[in-house]
């Protein structure tokens, strides 16, 4: 089996409710649909700080600063159909939005949700989900402060 190995960088952003920042893929990604942190592969001597940045702006239409280190955890899964063993590590930071952006970001508009920065975009939508039972009492701010 041939051994290949992908490295990611994934980031968490928390508005003020304690709800998490998810991005939702698109009906061509290999999980059409499921919802997943904004981030993802490292393009060759990316340092993962910057994949991040670049994951958020690309996926949520958002500028971030990375602003701690969650975990780094890494994973084997075989695709025997590839005949392929795939090593994956990823790096999870905590990230502080410090802008948003707006304009075309994976197909679609971002930018133009009430909070000024949710969703959809192509046919990737931000969505906030809630880390706790909480009920939300204002909408998401993930704005620059």
């Amino acid at each position: 089996m041939e051994q290949r190995r992908r490295v990611g960088a994934y980031g968490v952003s928390w508005d003020g409710d304690g709800r998490v920042l998810l991005v939702r893929e698109s009906p061509w990604a290999d999980f059409p649909g499921a919802w997943r942190l904004p981030g993802g592969a490292l393009a060759h001597a990316e340092h993962p700080e910057a994949g991040v940045a670049r994951g958020f702006a690309e996926e949520a239409g958002l500028a971030v600063a990375v602003t701690g280190l969650v975990a780094a955890v890494a994973d084997v899964t075989s695709l025997p159909e590839e005949g392929v063993s795939l090593h994956t590590d990823r790096i999870v930071f905590t990230v502080a939005p410090t802008g948003a952006l707006h304009g075309e970001v994976g197909g679609g508009e971002v930018g133009g949700g009430e909070d000024g920065v949710h969703g959809e975009a192509g046919s990737c939508v931000a969505r906030p989900v809630r880390r706790s039972a909480r009920t939300a009492t204002a909408p998401p701010t993930w704005r620059a402060g």
